[in-house]
């Protein structure tokens, strides 16, 4: 998806826990992907906010 728009992507850390990432997003360390099914609450009380980008959501087939 970067590499299709001509972007290039920093990838700071990687982790397996959703609600590491979560935590990490809403403390401002950037920008993250996650199933939407994940941050139901945390979009709703705006911890979190969805980044409008052409092609998403990302379907799995």
């Amino acid at each position: 998806m970067y590499k299709d728009a001509g972007v290039p992507l920093c990838i700071g850390s990687e982790m397996s826990s959703n609600e590491a990432i979560k935590q990490m997003c809403a403390a401002g360390f950037g920008a993250a992907f996650l199933s939407l099914h994940t941050c139901g609450l945390e979009l709703q009380a705006g911890m979190l906010v969805l980044i409008p980008k052409a092609g998403n959501p990302l379907q799995r087939e």
